[in-house]
């Protein structure tokens, strides 16, 4: 008959205690990510000192050591089930320095997308969410897709212009040069496809306010069944900012 030895302090006549033990778990590091799966999902930082990705349900942040030693990560650990979709949005704000926003879309039946902001230093804290998007979505969240547009303008509302004194409506239209070049802080539009039968679309529109400081602000603008075969990317227009794609098995369809 085998002996086994019992745990160190452990007390046979007083019973198993029900109180926690004393010390908690700390996530240190994460090997490998989500690849089967999920496409597009690795991105570098805007500075290109970090590189982006999840693993299960979490978001990471490598950030790369300039000496060639191993990358320290942070961690977004916000989400309740595993991550399926990734998307970044990368400018320079007014003071010069660079800012990375991260959209993350889940799994599950009532899934949630969360975005949260890339800190340009390894000893920051861990990443928080600034936005989360809930309630449209049903079964997962496949694929999510970034585009940037100037606050000066309300992306769209029509503008009259008078011709030949006929009043002629156009949309403003904003490319992320001039929006870089702007005074104004520029707003965000996320475009996100589902994991149902249909693929539904939505479009969101994500607000910040003129100190460029995170507002818990934003709208659904639209929404869309798409195409009934698996899609495999979503994508906007880099110079277009109202412009976004789908394409996957047999289709292709421009939104």
């Amino acid at each position: 008959m085998q002996h086994f030895t019992p745990p160190l302090g452990w007390d046979a006549d007083g019973g198993v205690s029900s109180s926690a033990p004393p010390s908690q778990l700390r996530l240190s590091r994460i090997h490998g990510f989500r690849s089967h799966d999920c496409r597009n999902n690795v991105r570098y930082s805007t500075d290109g000192q970090s590189i982006i990705y999840h693993a299960a349900g979490v978001g990471l942040v490598a950030h790369l050591d300039p000496g060639g030693q191993p990358p320290k990560q942070s961690f977004f650990q916000e989400h309740m089930n595993d991550i399926r979709a990734m998307a970044t949005c990368s400018y320079p704000d007014s003071s010069g320095a660079h800012r990375t926003f991260v959209a993350t879309g889940e799994a599950g039946i009532s899934p949630s997308i969360a975005v949260w902001s890339v800190q340009n230093s390894e000893a920051a804290e861990a990443p928080k969410s600034l936005w989360t998007l809930k309630g449209f979505h049903e079964e997962g969240v496949s694929h999510l897709a970034f585009s940037i547009y100037s606050s000066s303008s309300n992306p769209g509302e029509n503008t009259a212009a008078e011709d030949s004194g006929a009043a002629e409506e156009t949309k403003t239209k904003t490319s992320p040069a001039a929006v870089a070049m702007s005074d104004a802080p520029p707003n965000i539009r996320l475009f996100s496809v589902g994991s149902d039968r249909n693929h539904s679309v939505a479009l969101y529109d994500l607000y910040l306010n003129a100190s460029m400081n995170e507002a818990p602000s934003f709208r659904l603008c639209s929404s869309e069944a798409s195409d009934t075969s698996p899609v495999l990317f979503a994508a906007s227009n880099p110079y277009d900012s109202e412009q976004f794609v789908t394409g996957g098995v047999r289709h292709l369809i421009f939104w």
